[in-house]
C-alpha cells in the first residue's frame, strides 16, 4: 500500500479530478481545444456542479435525514464537495475556449434548485449554454404542476438564457 488516495463522487471508476490545480486545468482546458478543432459540435459535462471540491478538504456533514433506501450518496450533505463558487470560474473558462469556435455548445449536468441551476448561464453569456433542467422528472405528471415549473424556471432565466 502507497497510503494514498484520491476522492469519487461516484463509481471508484470515476475519479474526480483536482480542478484547482492549474495544470489539471490546462490540460483540460487543451482537452476542449483537442476535440473541437476536430469538429464536435460540444461537450455535455456530466457532474459540473461538482468540479471544485472545498478547499479546506473538509469532510461532508451527515445527512440526519437520510434513509438507506435512498443509497449511499444521500448519506451526506454535499456542503463542501458540490456548486462551490469557485465552479463558476471554471465554468467561464470553458466558455471561453468553447466560444472561440463558432457554433458550440456547452451543456452541464446540474442538479440544483433553480435558482442556483440558471446561475451556471453565468453573467452575460459567460456560463454553459444549456444547464440540464432536471426539474420535470421530479414532479407529478400534472399539468398545473408542470406549468407552475415552468413559469418559475422561465421567470429565473437570465435573459440571453436558453430555456431547456
Amino acid at each position: 500500500m502507497t497510503g494514498q488516495c484520491y476522492y469519487h463522487a461516484y463509481l471508484p471508476e470515476q475519479p474526480d479530478l483536482n480542478w484547482r490545480n492549474p495544470e489539471v486545468q490546462t490540460a483540460m482546458l487543451n482537452v476542449l481545444r483537442f476535440w473541437l478543432e476536430r469538429g464536435v459540435d460540444g461537450f455535455r459535462i456530466d457532474g459540473l456542479r461538482q468540479i471544485i471540491k472545498d478547499d479546506q478538504w473538509r469532510d461532508n456533514p451527515p445527512n440526519l435525514e437520510w434513509r438507506a433506501e435512498q443509497g449511499p450518496y444521500k448519506s451526506l450533505l454535499p456542503a463542501y464537495t458540490t456548486d462551490r463558487p469557485e465552479a463558476m470560474r471554471m465554468v467561464e473558462k470553458m466558455r471561453a475556449v468553447t466560444d472561440r469556435y463558432d457554433e458550440r455548445v456547452l451543456i452541464g449536468e446540474l442538479y440544483l434548485p433553480i435558482e442556483r441551476l440558471v446561475a451556471y448561464y453565468g453573467t452575460n453569456g459567460s456560463g454553459v449554454h444549456l444547464p440540464f433542467n432536471f426539474h420535470l422528472i421530479e414532479r407529478p405528471w400534472n399539468a398545473r404542476v408542470i406549468s407552475t415549473l415552468i413559469e418559475e424556471y422561465e421567470s429565473a432565466l437570465p435573459t440571453d438564457g436558453w430555456p431547456n
